[in-house]
């Protein structure tokens, strides 16, 4: 995905899970919890708000984008539960939750930005 096609909502989400995903490359078995326990705020907080204006606009698959808003914060939270048991946190486990923001961003979102437009 292309930085220029990624607004401020889903950096505020990307840009914190790059940050940590190289600090986890530069420093294997880093401690990342604090990191994950912002991001899983950012996160809260982008889906709630997201969710609620799915609902006052009266987008038809509002169910269907609030359930894949909550597989990717329910695999968020599973990594850092995993990384709370003082489990070693690996790159690639943080670039498929970055992954699935990708595709929602990319699917998701889109027909929701779509709906919007007509």
């Amino acid at each position: 995905m292309e930085r220029n096609s990624c607004d401020s909502r889903y950096c505020c989400i990307l840009d914190p899970l790059d940050i940590i995903i190289e600090s986890v490359r530069r420093e294997p078995g880093m401690d990342v919890r604090p990191n994950l326990d912002r991001l899983l705020e950012i996160m809260t907080e982008h889906i709630g708000n997201e969710n609620a204006y799915m609902e006052m606009v009266g987008f038809p698959l509002a169910v269907h984008h609030c359930l894949h808003h909550q597989f990717i914060r329910a695999k968020t939270v599973e990594l850092r539960r995993r990384t709370g048991e003082d489990r070693e946190t690996l790159p690639g486990e943080l670039c498929c939750v970055r992954q699935l923001w990708v595709e929602h961003i990319q699917i998701y979102d889109r027909i929701f930005e779509k709906f919007l437009a007509e």
